[in-house]
């Protein structure tokens, strides 16, 4: 090799080692911390999109400060690489995150939230469902703070509770609002029938 194309390669190669690596030296050191971007991650359609940066672009007009950096990706392929990243050390900043999976990497990747040092953040809490709160908490500690969400609705078919009801010889009332998960489970498995005995089930309680 020459010497002037080991000195392109030795190039390259710092080039390219500053590339992979000079982010990650900043975040250990705490070089440059007051303009480090804030990454903030986040899913959902263009519209999605186009309202988180209409949100980040007044936030820093009124809280000037570090550059907010906006990871945006379609909700099917966000959830797994936000647990790869989190996993691998190198998650965002902010982030919205599944309530679900959320558990398994709260302790280890989410600071504390204590709610009595934010009015605000305090007067949001109360106005979430509890349960939705509840889901961002391991033990009594909040790690998460509910974004949005919704209910599950459960659809009645009256002629499957009509076919039911004829299969077994007796009324099969639709349900009540107070119904609880065991009589859902229960009234599920007595609407699964098969209705001409052959051994295939001809309709299922639940779907």
């Amino acid at each position: 090799m020459t010497a002037a194309r080991r000195l392109a390669s030795i190039a390259l190669a710092v080039v390219l080692a500053y590339w992979l690596f000079a982010d990650l030296v900043r975040q250990q050191l705490g070089w440059n911390a007051d303009t480090r971007p804030i990454r903030f991650s986040y899913w959902g359609d263009f519209e999605d999109h186009a309202l988180w940066t209409e949100i980040v672009r007044d936030f820093q007009a009124f809280h000037p400060g570090p550059p907010i950096q906006q990871e945006w990706l379609p909700l099917s392929g966000y959830q797994p690489k936000i647990e790869q990243q989190l996993t691998g050390g190198a998650g965002p900043t902010v982030m919205m995150f599944q309530d679900e999976p959320f558990a398994r990497f709260a302790r280890d990747h989410f600071l504390t939230i204590n709610p009595d040092d934010d009015a605000s953040l305090a007067t949001h809490l109360n106005d979430c469902w509890p349960s939705a709160v509840a889901s961002f908490q391991v033990e009594d500690d909040l790690h998460g703070i509910p974004l949005h969400g919704g209910n599950v609705l459960i659809f009645c078919n009256p002629d499957a509770f009509d076919r039911a009801a004829l299969y077994h010889g007796r009324d099969i009332p639709l349900p009540t609002g107070d119904w609880t998960l065991e009589e859902f489970a229960e009234l599920a498995q007595l609407l699964t029938i098969d209705i001409d005995d052959d051994g295939a089930i001809d309709q299922y309680g639940f779907f």
